[in-house]
C-alpha cells in the first residue's frame, strides 16, 4: 500500500488496481443478495451495496466492532461510509447518491467494487474496490473519486467509521496543537495522542489533529484492537479546516467516529484520486496495558502495520527496541535466542494471533533463550519487557 498516485484516466483505474495488488490478495469474497463479504480468519468484513456500498459489518469471532444500528433515530449514521472534505462545501446532509443510495456490485476476481451514480451538485461518482490478505490478515479498501463534470474539483477523501462509545483512541502524534471542541480530552503522552472515552464528556464535539506514520487505532473495553493504516498526509496539504485524523463523539453517545482523511486534491474534468485505507482487527494480547500512554499497545500497532516504532521522549529510559532485538529460532535445539538485548532482566511473553499467553519465561543478555520446540508450526508474538523497556515482534515457527 502507500503506493504514489498520480492522475490517471478512470477507464483505466480497476485495471491498474487489480493488476498492482495481485500478490497483496487471496480471500476470496462472497455474496448473499446485496451483501458481500470476506471472512479472513477471524475477521468478519461486510459491504452493502443497497446502502451507498456502506461497509456494514466489522467483526473479530462472533463480536461487532462498528456501530451497525440501522433503526438508529437518523437512519444514515451506522457503519463506515465515505464522505468529501471539506465538509463545509457541502454542508449537512450528505449527499444521498454517494452516501446511501444504491450501489452497483460486483465481484472482479478476488475483489469487490462498488459504483455509485453521479452526484448532482459535485458531479462526483465515488467507486470503493475492497480486497483481503489472509498474509496479514487484513481488508483494503480503495477509494476512488472521478471527477464526471466539466470543471476541476478540489477534494479530500474522508473515510468515516462508526464504533460504539468507549474504550480508547491514538495515534502518533504529528505537527501542530489538536484542535477543536472535543481537544480539551486529548491527551499527548509519549508522542501518541490518546482520547479516552468517558461517558462525562459533553457529545455533539470533535477534535481535528496532524498524525504521523500513517495509522489511526482504536482498542475497545473487550480489548479488540481496530487499526486504520493509510499514507501518512503532510500538515500542509489537507483540506481546508479539516486535518488527517479527525474524532466526533456523537451528542447522545450512540457511536463514535473515527475518521481519516487524504491530502487535498485538485482533479480535472475526467480524472480521479484515490485514498488506499487497509484495515486490522487483533485481539490484544492480555499482557499488553490498554490505557492512555501504554507504549506496550502502541509497540504492538507498530509490529501488526509494520511500520516505524514511536520513539517516546516523555518516559525517562523508555526504548522502542522493535528494529533492533531479532530472534534466531533453532529446529534442531528447540530453542529461541534473542539478540541484541540491553543489559538486564526481562520477562519474555510468547501469545499466539489470538492473543493467548502460551508461556512465559525470564530472559538475560547472557541466558536469552525461550523453548519452542514443542509448538505447532505458525506465526506467534513475542513480548519483551522490564521496567524501563518493553518491545513486541514476530516469532515463526517453522
Amino acid at each position: 500500500m502507500n503506493r504514489k498516485f498520480n492522475f490517471i484516466p478512470a477507464i483505466c483505474l480497476i485495471t491498474l488496481i487489480i493488476t498492482s495488488n495481485t500478490s497483496a490478495q487471496d480471500i476470496t469474497p462472497q455474496k448473499d443478495s446485496v451483501l458481500y463479504s470476506f471472512q479472513v480468519a477471524d475477521m468478519y468484513f461486510e459491504m452493502d451495496e443497497s446502502f451507498g456500498g456502506r461497509i456494514s459489518s466489522l467483526k473479530l469471532g462472533d463480536k461487532e466492532v462498528m456501530f451497525v444500528n440501522r433503526d438508529y433515530s437518523d437512519p444514515i449514521l451506522w457503519g463506515s461510509t465515505v464522505w468529501p472534505a471539506p465538509q463545509n462545501v457541502w454542508g449537512w446532509p450528505p449527499s444521498t447518491t454517494l452516501d446511501s443510495d444504491p450501489y452497483s456490485g460486483m465481484i472482479s476476481g478476488n475483489y469487490v467494487i462498488m459504483t455509485s451514480d453521479v452526484d448532482d451538485d459535485s458531479n462526483l461518482r465515488f467507486k470503493k474496490t475492497f480486497y483481503a490478505s489472509g498474509e496479514d490478515t487484513s481488508v483494503t479498501i480503495v477509494y476512488t473519486f472521478i471527477n464526471e463534470g466539466l470543471d476541476t474539483e478540489n477534494d479530500a477523501v474522508w473515510e468515516v467509521t462508526r464504533v460504539p462509545p468507549g474504550g480508547v483512541s491514538f495515534f502518533p502524534a504529528g505537527e501542530g496543537s489538536v484542535t477543536g471542541n472535543l481537544a480539551v480530552y486529548v491527551e499527548t503522552v509519549n508522542n501518541v495522542s490518546w482520547y479516552e472515552y468517558e461517558n462525562s464528556h459533553q457529545g455533539g464535539r470533535k477534535f481535528y489533529s496532524d498524525g504521523s506514520k500513517g495509522w489511526f487505532a482504536h482498542a475497545s473495553d473487550d480489548s479488540i484492537l481496530f487499526i486504520k493504516q493509510f499514507k501518512d498526509v503532510h500538515h500542509d496539504s489537507v483540506a481546508p479546516d479539516e486535518n488527517e485524523i479527525e474524532l466526533w463523539l456523537n451528542g447522545d453517545h450512540a457511536y463514535i467516529e473515527l475518521e481519516n482523511q487524504s491530502k487535498y486534491y485538485s482533479i480535472p474534468p475526467g480524472d480521479s484520486i484515490e485514498y488506499e485505507v487497509k484495515w486490522y482487527l487483533r485481539q490484544i494480547p492480555e499482557d499488553i496495558d490498554i490505557s492512555t500512554g501504554s507504549m506496550e499497545l502502541v509497540d504492538y500497532v507498530s509490529d501488526v502495520t509494520e511500520t516505524e516504532p514511536v520513539i517516546s521522549t516523555d518516559l525517562p529510559g523508555y526504548k522502542s527496541l522493535s528494529h533492533n532485538i531479532y530472534v534466531i529460532t533453532n529446529p534442531y535445539t528447540g530453542y529461541t535466542a534473542f539478540k541484541n538485548l540491553p543489559a538486564g532482566t526481562f520477562t519474555v511473553k510468547l501469545n499466539d494471533l489470538a492473543g493467548k499467553t502460551l508461556r512465559t519465561s525470564t530472559i538475560t543478555t547472557g541466558n536469552n533463550y525461550l523453548h519452542t520446540g514443542d509448538l505447532k508450526r505458525g506465526l506467534y508474538i513475542y513480548v519483551i519487557s522490564n521496567e524501563l523497556i518493553t518491545v513486541s515482534g514476530k516469532l515463526l515457527v517453522e
